[in-house]
């Protein structure tokens, strides 16, 4: 009986143990996986120095684990680790890394044009693919022969002149920046803690205008900017090379575009005009020009301010990149009502096409369908003219551009686009709206003049809505 009972507390503390152990190696499994997955930022220093026409670069990674990694070599240089035991470099282009250590270095050069007035070294250093970069570090040892001055995609962290060398050091968070060189010396200013500015000393730099355009568009909260006049313009998302003495308002307005260009692409190059119509509704702008402001008046006036906020945020949260359809979906679905506003106006030298609502119904005249339907503008009903008459038996004639006829039976009924008038046999009758609408290149009649001046009704049905004669 007593070996029954041990043997049954026995297997009993074991069921418990081996209950435990699991419990706890589920959590602990837990507990680690953030860490497990949480990814690494690494940190790179590159240590430069000039030798004829090139550039050796010494360049470390810290905090690299053991693997193998894609390196990516835009100028197609030779590279070679330091230290074969800790890394190694294949014929395919790979960084083997052969145990966890601190970190690896690697070397090789790049070319360097040293009698160039001035140059920049755009994507030049090797870079691992797939793999953030937490911080960059740059530091640069020329000749004390070397003419000229440097500035980067950085920070500027220090700028030695010496008997014999000169020595600068660039750092930034992220990935390797540019490296700028130019014959005449460049002064520092930053900005703030992610907005650095390099300017040639020759020339007055204005550093309140400069100031202004950045720090009122917040999507350049972290750039660098070089002005000069020793380099052509670049424009990237957060480097930028301009005159020395920009027009500061032409610079705002191109910075902005820029920006507007970026988050709003679009598919068809002859559509991209619309980002500027973008911009000025969304951001309260009033870039480009006639057309671009006709449609921008629309869309405030149709939208208001709240609907503006549900707009961009729609248009944001869009696929991309964008279209004159996708912007007519958009702007369906904010004011509930189907319109082809954007197509219609797709093009920037075409004529201005207003703003119409569509009723996507179908209309039946004495039961007989017709093509097209009704639309809404300015707040009136309209109805396709020509072909609501037909189908009420009239004979429809074009005088001239601004004289539509219209007889049925012994009546006769004269229309004039541009006044507001019309003759029924042969008296005149003004009035206070015009009948009629033209509306690109076709003409429409209001729901009001139509009940009245031909004695129909109209019903609004779920999918059709009935014209018939009384």
């Amino acid at each position: 009986m007593m070996r029954t009972f041990l043997t049954s507390m026995l297997l009993l503390m074991m069921a418990i143990g081996g209950m435990l152990f699991w419990q706890w190696n589920v959590y602990s499994k837990k507990e680690g996986s953030p860490i497990q997955e949480k990814k690494l930022l690494l940190e790179q220093v590159l240590i430069m120095s000039d030798d004829n026409r090139v550039l050796n670069i010494k360049h470390t990674i810290k905090k690299i684990q053991k693997g193998s990694y894609k390196l990516l070599n835009p100028l197609n240089v030779d590279i070679k680790c330091e230290n074969p035991k800790a890394c190694e470099i294949t014929t395919d282009g790979q960084l083997l890394v052969k145990k966890n250590s601190s970190e690896v270095t690697f070397r090789y050069s790049i070319p360097f044009t040293s009698n160039a007035r001035a140059f920049l070294l755009q994507n030049w250093a090797i870079q691992l693919n797939g793999i953030d970069m937490g911080k960059t570090r740059v530091e640069l040892t020329l000749k004390f022969n070397r003419k000229g001055d440097w500035g980067a995609g950085g920070q500027l962290i220090g700028k030695t002149k010496k008997e014999y060398i000169n020595y600068y050091v660039f750092q930034n968070d992220g990935p390797i920046f540019p490296i700028y060189h130019q014959v005449n010396e460049l002064a520092y200013h930053n900005i703030s803690d992610k907005i650095h500015v390099y300017y040639d000393t020759s020339i007055p730099f204005e550093r309140d205008k400069l100031e202004k355009v950045l720090t009122d568009l917040p999507q350049f909260s972290s750039a660098t900017v070089i002005l000069t006049n020793q380099h052509k313009e670049v424009l990237d998302d957060t480097f930028m090379i301009f005159p020395a003495m920009p027009n500061y308002q032409a610079l705002s307005e191109k910075l902005f575009v820029h920006h507007i260009e970026k988050i709003f692409p679009f598919k068809n190059k002859n559509e991209k005009w619309l980002q500027s119509v973008l911009a000025n509704v969304m951001y309260n702008q009033s870039f480009g020009g006639e057309k671009v402001k006709l449609l921008t008046a629309t869309l405030r006036k149709e939208l208001g301010a709240n609907g503006i906020e549900t707009f961009a945020d729609t248009v944001k949260n869009m696929k991309k990149p964008l279209s004159a359809v996708s912007l007519d979906d958009a702007f369906s679905k904010v004011k509930g009502l189907e319109t082809h506003f954007f197509s219609q106006n797709h093009r920037e030298n075409t004529p201005f096409y207003p703003l119409r609502y569509e009723d996507n119904r179908k209309i039946l005249v004495n039961r007989n369908g017709i093509k097209d339907g009704l639309i809404y503008f300015e707040n009136k009903r309209l109805y396709p003219f020509q072909q609501v008459v037909t189908m009420l038996d009239y004979e429809y004639s074009v005088i001239d551009q601004n004289q539509i006829l219209l007889s049925k039976n012994d009546n006769l009924l004269r229309f004039f686009l541009n006044e507001n008038v019309f003759i029924y046999n042969g008296e005149d009758y003004g009035v206070r709206t015009n009948p009629l609408t033209k509306i690109g290149n076709k003409i429409y009649i209001e729901e009001e003049w139509l009940q009245d001046l031909f004695g129909v009704t109209i019903k609004n049905q779920a999918d059709t809505i009935l014209i018939e004669e009384t």
